[in-house]
């Protein structure tokens, strides 16, 4: 547990908000699940709403390593680096920057997860006739 603690530290910032999307994934996850089950109209174009909403925590995860691998190379191009140090300051920090695409992907997998399921059973599942209003 302690190594997952570590992993989200690293991470930095953008793991706070990728456990936010994680958070609010799982009740519109349930409901395009819900929506394709009980089939309804809605629940193939909501089930492609979840996967876009899917894509969120990972993307976040990739701009939070591109950011904190922008951070690293920009306190190693200053002077107060010994160039010694360098090779080791930048394979340390490319390494805690990574750690936001990890947290991303983790966060990410179950609405990409429920999003697909709900897509295909949306193909699977007719969507129910209702009749006509008159």
């Amino acid at each position: 547990m302690a190594g997952v603690w570590h992993t989200f530290q690293m991470a930095g910032w953008t793991a706070w908000f990728c456990v936010l999307l994680l958070i609010l994934a799982i009740p519109i996850s349930l409901v395009g699940v819900t929506l394709v089950i009980a089939r309804q109209r809605a629940g193939r174009m909501f089930a492609i709403f979840v996967l876009c909403f899917g894509m969120l925590a990972p993307g976040l995860g990739a701009f939070g390593m591109y950011r904190g691998r922008a951070l690293v190379d920009e306190v190693l191009e200053s002077d107060a680096v010994e160039p010694s140090a360098k090779a080791r300051i930048r394979e340390q920090g490319y390494y805690e920057a990574e750690q936001a695409v990890w947290v991303g992907l983790v966060c990410g997998a179950l609405p990409l997860l429920a999003g697909t399921i709900s897509l295909g059973l949306s193909f699977v599942i007719p969507p129910g006739n209702r009749p006509e209003p008159q």
